[in-house]
Formats: C-alpha cells, sequence, structure tokens
C-alpha cells in the first residue's frame, strides 16, 4: 500500500518530494522510505519511469512510457510489493543469524521460491548489506555465509529487530527468553549512576542490550573484558548491566560491543547535576548571551532583572523537557516568527547557544516560545524609554488655541508626565523649566542639551505616530519630524521589482540577495545570512508569501526587494507566489516589525494580495500595499 501511495504522490507533485515529506507522512523511519524509494529506482526502466534522486532536492518521477507506467501503476498490488521487500528483508536476516555457510538448495527450500528468483533476490540482499560496510563470503560446494564485522553487524541486527523482522524476532526470544526482566534493572542501574534518561532511551539501550547479549549467546563468548571503559558514572554502569548479561546468559559482551553501548548511552543521556550547580551554570552562560546581544545592538537585556529570571525559569524547564524528549507545539510560530522577526533571530542564535552548551536541539516551537520572552522586554522597554520623559516643554509661535491644541497632543503621548507649553519668546522660562525634550515649531533662540524636535504647528495622526515610534526607541537626537518617514511603502524600490520565473525558491533568493549586494546595499555577509536564517527555518508562510531576510540586520542600506513569481514554485511543500526580501541597516532593525506587519496582513488579506499578485507594474503593487498601510493607521 505504502509504494501505491508513494507513486501517487509523486505522480501529483509539482516539485521534488523530499525523505522528510514521505517519513513524516507515512510515520516510518528513514531507511524504510530509503528502502521503497530504491526498490522503485530500480525497477523503473522496466515500468516505464524513471524515479530521479537529486542531492538537498529529494526524489522526481519523470514518465517515459505512458501506456507501460500506467499498467504496472494500476496493477500495483500492495500485498505483493511488500511481500517482496519482506521476501528480502527475511532472506537477510536468514542468512545473518547462521553460524556456518548455508547452500541457495537450502535457501530456496527455506522461502519456498524458485532458484532463479532467489538469486535476484542475492543480489537485493547484497545492496542492502552494502549500506552497512558487509559483505557475503561465497565459497564453492559450501554456500554462503555473512561475514560479521563487529559493529556494522550488530547495526544491522538492530535495525532489523526495531523493524520487528519476523526472522530476527523469533531467533532473539529462542536464543533469550524473557528478556524483558532487563527493564528493571536497566532503571535500577541509571538510576544509581546518577544519570537522566527518558523511556524513548531506555528503549533503544534496551535493544542495544538484547541484540548484544544475543550476539555474545551465539558466539558463546565466555572472555570478560572492561578496557576502554571509563571509570565513571557511565562506565559502571555498562559493568553493572554485563555484570547482569554474565550472571544469567553464562557469556559475556565483547569488549567491542560494551564500549559500542558505552557510546550510545553517553549520547542519549545526561548526568544529574545538583540543581543549584546548574542553575548557576545556566544562569551565567544567559548573562553572558544577553551581554553579546546588548554589545551587537545597543539592547538592555542584561539590566532586566525580571525578564532575565522568566527565561532562565523557562530554558530551565525546556532542557529538563528536551531531555524526557517532550515537545509542545506552539500555533504561533509562524505568527511569532513573522511579527517579531528580530526577536526571533534572536531566539535562533539563543537556541544555538543551548544546544552548544547543553546539546539541546530546540524546536521551531520552543524557539518561539523563547522569542516572546524577548518580545515581552521589547515592549517594556518601549514604554520605559517614553517614561524616561518627565517634563516636556512644547514651543509655539503664541499661547493661543494652536498652542493649547498641541499641548493636548503631546500629552497624548504623556499622559502622566509633566507637559507644558511655552511661547518662542520665552526662552528664559523654558531653561527655568529644565525640560528632557523639547518639541517646537520653529527654530530656538538658546542651545538645549536634550533633545530638540521640530513639529508642525498643526499635527496630525500620522505625526504623532512618527513622534511616538522615535521616542520608543533608544536613541532620540534632535531633527526634523519632516526628516521621519513612518511610511513603510518608501522602502519599496521599483528598481528591485521583477515578475518573472524561477527554478527553485533556494536559487530565487540567492539571485536577489546578489543583486542587492552588487548594487550595495547588501554587505558582504549578506547572501550567507540570509541562506543560514532560511536553513534554520523556511520564511515561506501563509498563502505563498515569503519574508526572506537575513538573520542578522546588516544591510549598507534600507530598501525591500519584491519577486513575483509567476510559475508554479514549492518550497517545502509550500507554494511560492510573492518574495520580499529585506533589506535594512542595524541602526534601523526598529523598522522590519512595521514591514512584517504590513505583510502579515496582506497575507492574509486573499483579495488584496490577489490584485499584488497579478501587478503588472511596481506602481499597481504599491497602491494596494498602500491601502493596507491606511488600514494599519
Amino acid at each position: 500500500m505504502r509504494m501505491y501511495l508513494i507513486i501517487s504522490d509523486l505522480i501529483e507533485a509539482n516539485d521534488y518530494l523530499t525523505l522528510d515529506y514521505f517519513t513524516d507522512k507515512y510515520q516510518v523511519s528513514k531507511r524504510t522510505i530509503q528502502n521503497d524509494l530504491s526498490y522503485l529506482i530500480q525497477i523503473g526502466s522496466s515500468k516505464g519511469y524513471e524515479l530521479k534522486q537529486f542531492r538537498g532536492k529529494g526524489y522526481l518521477l519523470e514518465i517515459q512510457d505512458k501506456e507501460k507506467f500506467l499498467i504496472f501503476y494500476q496493477s500495483l498490488s500492495k500485498d505483493e510489493v511488500l511481500n517482496v521487500k519482506e521476501r528480502v528483508s527475511n532472506i537477510l536476516a536468514w542468512i545473518a543469524i547462521q553460524t556456518n555457510y548455508v547452500t541457495l538448495d537450502s535457501i530456496s527450500n527455506h522461502f519456498e521460491i524458485s532458484k532463479t528468483l532467489l538469486k535476484k533476490e542475492i543480489q537485493n540482499v547484497e545492496n542492502e548489506l552494502n549500506e552497512y560496510g558487509l559483505t557475503l563470503e561465497k565459497k564453492s560446494h559450501y554456500g554462503i555465509r555473512l561475514k560479521k564485522d563487529k559493529i556494522p553487524y550488530i547495526s544491522l541486527l538492530r535495525d532489523l529487530f526495531i523493524e520487528n523482522n519476523s526472522v530476527l524476532v523469533k531467533d532473539v526470544k529462542d536464543t533469550l527468553g524473557d528478556f524483558e526482566v532487563i527493564y528493571k534493572t536497566l532503571i535500577n542501574e541509571f538510576a544509581k549512576a546518577n544519570v537522566m534518561i527518558n523511556y524513548a532511551e531506555l528503549k533503544e539501550v534496551y535493544v542495544c542490550m538484547q541484540i548484544q547479549a544475543y550476539c555474545a549467546c551465539k558466539q558463546k563468548n565466555i572472555e570478560i573484558d572492561y578496557s576502554g571503559l571509563l571509570d565513571d558514572e557511565i562506565g559502571r554502569l555498562i559493568i553493572s548491566l554485563n555484570e547482569w548479561v554474565v550472571k544469567v546468559y553464562d557469556v559475556s559482551i565483547c569488549n567491542e560491543y560494551l564500549l559500542e553501548l558505552d557510546k550510545k548511552i553517553r549520547k542519549k543521556v545526561r548526568i544529574q547535576t545538583p540543581e543549584k550547580e546548574k542553575n548557576r551554570n545556566l544562569t551565567d552562560d544567559v548573562e553572558l548571551f544577553l551581554e553579546e546581544v546588548d554589545q551587537n545592538y545597543g539592547t538592555h537585556l542584561k539590566e532586566d532583572t525580571q525578564f532575565k529570571e522568566l527565561l532562565i525559569k523557562h530554558v530551565s524547564l525546556l532542557i529538563e523537557r528536551f531531555y524526557q524528549k517532550i515537545s509542545y507545539k506552539n500555533s504561533l510560530t509562524d505568527e511569532i516568527s513573522i511579527r517579531y522577526p528580530r526577536v526571533f533571530n534572536m531566539a535562533i542564535s539563543f537556541s544555538e547557544m543551548l544546544k552548544e552548551k547543553y546539546g539541546v536541539d530546540v524546536s521551531h516551537g520552543e524557539a518561539a516560545f523563547i522569542a516572546t520572552h524577548f518580545a515581552a522586554h521589547f515592549e517594556k522597554e518601549k514604554q520605559l524609554n517614553i517614561k524616561r520623559f518627565n517634563r516636556i516643554a512644547v514651543v509655539c509661535s503664541s499661547g493661543g488655541g494652536s498652542a493649547f491644541l498641541i499641548k493636548m497632543q503631546i500629552e497624548s503621548l504623556f499622559p502622566n508626565e509633566n507637559v507644558e507649553s511655552f511661547s518662542f519668546l520665552e526662552m528664559e522660562k523654558v531653561q527655568k523649566f529644565e525640560p528632557d525634550i523639547i518639541f517646537t515649531i520653529m527654530p530656538l533662540t538658546k542651545e538645549f542639551s536634550v533633545p530638540v524636535i521640530y513639529i508642525h504647528e498643526l499635527l496630525d495622526d500620522e505625526d504623532l505616530k512618527k513622534i511616538k515610534q522615535l521616542l520608543e526607541y533608544d536613541q532620540v537626537k534632535t531633527m526634523s519630524l519632516l526628516d521621519l518617514s513612518s511610511s513603510v511603502n518608501t522602502l519599496f524600490s521599483k528598481k528591485f521589482f521583477e515578475i518573472g520565473e524561477a527554478s527553485s525558491y533556494r536559487e530565487l533568493l540567492d539571485y536577489m540577495a546578489k543583486r542587492l549586494m552588487d548594487d550595495g546595499y547588501g554587505d558582504e555577509h549578506y547572501l550567507s545570512n540570509v541562506q543560514l536564517r532560511e536553513e534554520y527555518m523556511s520564511t515561506v508562510y501563509i498563502n505563498g508569501v515569503a519574508i526572506p531576510h537575513p538573520i542578522e540586520m546588516c544591510a549598507s542600506k534600507n530598501v525591500i526587494s519584491t519577486f513575483i513569481v509567476k510559475n508554479q514554485l514549492m518550497e517545502l511543500n509550500k507554494p511560492v507566489r510573492i518574495v520580499f526580501m529585506i533589506s535594512l541597516t542595524k541602526e534601523d532593525y526598529q523598522k522590519h516589525q512595521d514591514i512584517t506587519k504590513l505583510l502579515y496582513m496582506l497575507m492574509k488579506d486573499e483579495q488584496r494580495l490577489q490584485r499584488v499578485l497579478h501587478s503588472n507594474s511596481f506602481e499597481e503593487m504599491l497602491i494596494v500595499l498602500k491601502e493596507m498601510e491606511g488600514i494599519i493607521r
């Protein structure tokens, strides 16, 4: 059935299908899918098709003889195909468990198949063995036997056992009897060794132990050799487990297998450390990470005690969940990635730190949870940035109605602060007021050491929005409101607007990034930083809208490059219809959130998105985006 479904998937696909696509869809191991695809590749030439494999892309079906392929597809029997695969697996297992040479006649009789068919299946068996670096020894008048190189051999048996191969499972049970009693022994030994292991890891160690004990019994190994094992918790654990095998079966696992078991356990488990020591290490690592971020971005994360406490508490639980193979799904992952790109990128870097220091692979959903902590800090930082201005002076042409109106509008930004209005003739009063910031409609006749913002005599909502955005960020300098533009649309460029086709999403990103670099918008790291961000998690989102950007904002100039894709283009089974590549300088990182806010609204508005996708010019697209920005305001 699975092969029939795989062929069906390949027929319907418009692009390459990856190995991960099949393993996720059918919930089987990569090795199982690789075997299925390998078989389909082998028989393709006789069935009217070619199944092509491209490294890094996946598999693509090309039908060469429609009539021959249709006959194959319609007659494809799930039982027949799976029986073929099962027969190869069983022949492989039967040969693997033999201690002596076996003849083709004995194999043929055992499986009740012709010698002609058997010879063909032996070739398939040898292909399977090649994947493990194993070979069959062939001797005239004796037959064949498996050359049992120790580690590759045990890897083969382990995989066959995990796949529940009936031949091997029966022989293991006949040899070992009731091996399940070792579960309790395993748990007790891990507890005594003071190591952390979850159920999935315990099962994997259990299977490894079972296969190693089985091999020891089959080979009747009695030599006990612990050389190479470390004298630590895990080394002593290995010895205890082997002593259990010696006691129950009167054989010993060989030294090479014990060292392999030691390596596996060290990869799977963690030594438990006292809570205080663990928290102290985590606190130090988080402090160091935040210090580096503050230096790179001019932020104040390290100074926010509440933020650090919540982050450390969250990460401590995340690490515990990882060791227990527990991962929480986050339905808001894409939305957080889109709406908070800056903090999501920080969460990616933070996740890399956790992987390096604690061996923790942080999922995309968990990274999004981390990002919310950073987002909360920056929202609080915005509020604090506005609140740092306690005394606000407003300088107008007179003390009349227009002055009062401006004072009221400015007070809406500082509802709890002291806002006073002054005539342009009252500079002495302004000095005595000792303002933290001054808003004025005209040049001042005196010098002030605080920020001076030049404004219009009549402010509108757009002006107030610009002022608020300016105050929310740390660096406020003397400047004119005319110099500020809160419009995201000014970042779109006709020069970097294209309509066309692309052979692959990654190639399109490389092309767009190189164009920006060649024109002086992206620095020398721009392309690699875009690629790094894409490798972590695709930036193709809802309704085929992609918003690629560098993992760190590193542009020389601000611009948004746009490419409307006219052909069918897929990336990770998602359509790509339009690409907005964002290029911002480090100083203007705050604009990123405004950009993605606009594009997030666009991707959810199918009607306006269709208008953009069918735009024949830059101007047509800009009209729609300006409509969207008007809605946001």
